[in-house]
């Protein structure tokens, strides 16, 4: 009868069993929660122009998205309004990145090659990161909230220092484009991916690289 009557949960539970794996009770468990589905989806509207960018604030009630049009928005989850925008004025946000508090979002700007922290409370615009000599597209925060990590098509990524503003460390071995990067969970080593088909393992202290993995 609950799946006459269209039970969407128990409909995407059952396809996920009817794979041809196995499942303990507590996997089941798991895979019922994971598979409630709130209906209608939620469509959050305002940009003007593509979306690039998106993160869940730490405490998953809140979500920022970055645009083509220039701004950051932040999204209230449970009412799908937009609460504060946040303006890059002058670039398209390729990517951004909650800090590990809530309380900034940094934001990858591609044409003006800078990185843009702003305070969520304010929305104001608290932080500039400059130094890239091409467009910025993908940033990412030290698990203690300290550091920002960016990384450009100028072939290099960098860390900053979130109080100053200024770059520690310039992580410098590509040769081309750096399109993702992300920061182990212990905050001790980057890793960064690139068109010259390499992905780049660099120790964060020193700006190192401790290791080259390819074809």
């Amino acid at each position: 009868q609950m799946l006459t009557q269209g039970d969407t949960n128990l409909i995407a539970l059952l396809t996920i069993r009817s794979l041809n794996m196995d499942y303990t009770p507590t996997g089941d468990a798991i895979l019922a929660d994971v598979t409630t589905l709130e209906l209608p989806p939620r469509e959050l509207r305002g940009h003007t122009a593509d979306v690039w960018g998106a993160d869940f604030s730490p405490d998953g009630k809140y979500l920022a998205t970055g645009s083509s049009d220039q701004t950051v928005r932040l999204w209230d989850l449970a009412t799908g309004e937009t609460i504060r925008i946040f303006s890059s004025d002058t670039s398209r946000v390729e990517e951004l990145a909650f800090s590990p508090d809530g309380k900034t979002i940094v934001a990858a700007g591609y044409a003006d090659k800078n990185a843009h922290l702003f305070d969520v409370a304010s929305g104001q615009a608290v932080q500039l990161f400059s130094g890239h000599t091409a467009g910025v597209v993908d940033v990412a925060y030290s698990p203690d909230g300290k550091y920002i990590v960016t990384a450009s098509v100028d072939f290099t990524a960098r860390i900053w220092d979130v109080a100053t503003g200024q770059t520690v460390q310039v992580l410098t071995g590509h040769s081309g484009d750096i399109t993702r990067m992300a920061v182990s969970p212990d905050g001790k080593y980057v890793v960064t991916g690139s068109v010259d088909r390499t992905a780049r393992l660099w120790d964060a202290s020193t700006g190192k690289q401790d290791g080259v993995f390819h074809d």
